[in-house]
């Protein structure tokens, strides 16, 4: 599996990110399934609505449906 090479998103409160989360919040900015508030913050410890989660899921199931990862070959 290759991870993709993003160039970081500068996130306000970036600070405020705990055990080493701040990689998979890069990317799911980058790959268009979270976003950023209007002043550039994610608000790591807020809690979120059913409604946000769902958006992330969907936005999620979007890129994996726009990018589908490659077939195996047979004989590996």
């Amino acid at each position: 599996m290759t991870i993709p090479k993003i160039m970081p998103v500068d996130i306000a409160d970036s600070t405020e990110f705990t055990g080493g989360s701040d990689g998979s919040v890069q990317l799911a900015l980058v790959l268009g399934i979270a976003a950023l508030d209007s002043s550039g913050m994610f608000h790591p410890s807020a809690d979120i609505t059913r409604a946000e989660a769902a958006e992330m899921i969907y936005n999620a199931l979007e890129y994996i449906a726009a990018h589908p990862a490659p077939a195996r070959m047979t004989g590996e």
